[in-house]
């Protein structure tokens, strides 16, 4: 069918059946605005491949069943959230340049959910309509909006088994790391995300790390101080100081005093020496690119004068392999995030 004009199939408009505007081309509009399509469980209204040069109403009708605009094209879509309730509706090619109607990212996700379940699973996925709305929301200036329905799309591939190959060893790894991507950066369209989880982390270990400092569980990490005579006075949690000769009892020994704390003032280390500084000490350890000078001066004791291992200590050394690791990875993610290199 060929119309120069519009097309009405408005209010006092009722059908029962399928209306079939299949391949249809319409200069005008086409205005389904308090129409009446009834087809219950089946398609209502089919426009397949229709191409509509105005715009397309559907504001106000009443659909029982589902909607078909596989391929068609329009220039404006009216539409609200009801029409849509039903549900089975097939969206895949359907191309449009502006919505009037809901843009809120949300209601739009719920619509794109509306189709059939067939096009949102594995079995035969389309991204086409998610990528039509995602690129009309930011065209219309809705960018935030458009990073919901952008991170949904991501969401939805992977409830689909669209992320890793299917039957690859890799797949579940690359499950795990696409859900780590989506918590850390919402897919590399939230980089504030990122940052906030930083700042989080930051705070939390650097609370720990107060503790560890204060229950003398760090050390410092230089060679010439471990072997200084100040070692033979601080030292970790429990250890003690030579035994000395006990002038009471000849050849007996005293036990020696414990050992001061290195972070404690009770153990002087050299003015030029870096004051351990938990916090400061922390942002050494996950920003990879500065040199604080916190990292390379201490380190967590993880073992007595003895050799007998400190448990505090090995806890705090797995926290510093975390961190690093964290460091690493979150701080060129942020990076690659805003400088637009990971969609």
């Amino acid at each position: 069918m060929k119309v120069t004009g519009s097309v009405f199939l408005r209010r006092g408009f009722a059908a029962t059946g399928e209306v079939r505007l299949l391949s249809a081309e319409i200069g005008g509009d086409l205005a389904c605005s308090g129409g009446d399509f009834s087809n219950a469980n089946q398609r209502a209204l089919n426009a397949e491949g229709c191409r509509v040069t105005g715009r397309l109403f559907l504001c106000g009708a009443t659909v029982t069943g589902s909607i078909k605009l596989t391929g068609a094209s329009v220039g404006t879509l009216l539409d609200d959230g009801f029409v849509w309730k039903g549900g089975g509706h097939l969206l895949d090619g359907f191309a449009y340049d502006r919505i009037v109607g809901p843009t809120d990212g949300h209601q739009r996700i719920a619509w794109l959910r509306s189709q059939l379940d067939d096009k949102l699973d594995h079995r035969d996925f389309r991204s086409q309509p998610w990528e039509q709305l995602i690129a009309v929301l930011r065209a219309m200036g809705h960018p935030h909006e458009a990073t919901k329905v952008a991170i949904a799309k991501q969401d939805q591939m992977r409830r689909a088994g669209q992320i890793g190959k299917p039957g690859s060893l890799w797949r579940w790894p690359e499950n795990l790391l696409h859900i780590l991507f989506r918590v850390l950066a919402g897919y590399g369209h939230r980089p504030a995300w990122t940052a906030l989880w930083m700042i989080g982390v930051w705070i939390l270990n650097s609370f720990v790390f107060y503790e560890g400092r204060d229950a003398g569980y760090f050390g410092p990490s230089s060679a010439v101080i471990e072997t200084s005579a100040l070692h033979q006075v601080c030292g970790a949690p429990g250890d003690r100081q030579p035994a000395s000769p006990d002038p009471r009892h000849p050849g007996h020994l005293l036990p020696g005093a414990p050992k001061a704390r290195w972070t404690s003032p009770a153990c002087p280390l050299p003015p030029e020496y870096t004051t351990l500084q938990p916090a400061i000490y922390w942002l050494d350890l996950i920003l990879p690119v500065i040199n604080l000078q916190q990292d390379g001066d201490w380190a967590p004791i993880v073992a007595h004068a003895d050799g007998t291992a400190l448990f505090w200590g090995h806890a705090l050394r797995g926290l510093v392999w975390f961190e690093i690791l964290f460091g690493w990875v979150t701080s060129k993610m942020l990076a690659a995030v805003v400088t637009n290199l990971v969609r």
